[in-house]
């Protein structure tokens, strides 16, 4: 599965070298893993609060009924593109906790993933 495909390159592995910190790694990568899991469709609706966005900009004001209406739906698409960034931030600020752990029990080769 993706899932444990994902997480596999952070598991020490069966090299006894790393033995010793294989459970405070592998307890780290469920909830950075519950993190990821719950980004993603955050990443979709950031593309699509976006493009809601530019359709409101095109829509027609040629009367007072349809400027409200071009309004409305900025203030909304606005609101959205403010909204989902923030939930992103805060679901990976949410992650130094976890990433504080693991990186005390790093593989220095593998340092950039960090």
């Amino acid at each position: 599965s993706s899932g444990i495909n994902a997480e596999w390159p952070l598991r020490p592995g069966g090299n006894k070298k790393h033995e010793s910190c294989e459970a405070s790694v592998t307890s780290v990568l469920p909830p950075l893993h519950k993190t990821i899991e719950q980004m993603m469709p955050l990443i979709d609706a950031d593309a699509m609060a976006f493009n809601n966005y530019l359709q409101a900009q095109k829509m027609t004001t040629v009367n007072d009924e349809e400027k409200l209406r071009k309004e409305e739906a900025l203030e909304e698409a606005l609101l959205t593109i403010i909204h989902v960034p923030m939930k992103i931030m805060e679901l990976g600020s949410s992650c130094w906790g976890d990433l504080e752990k693991l990186s005390t029990n790093y593989n220095p080769s593998l340092k950039s993933d960090f």
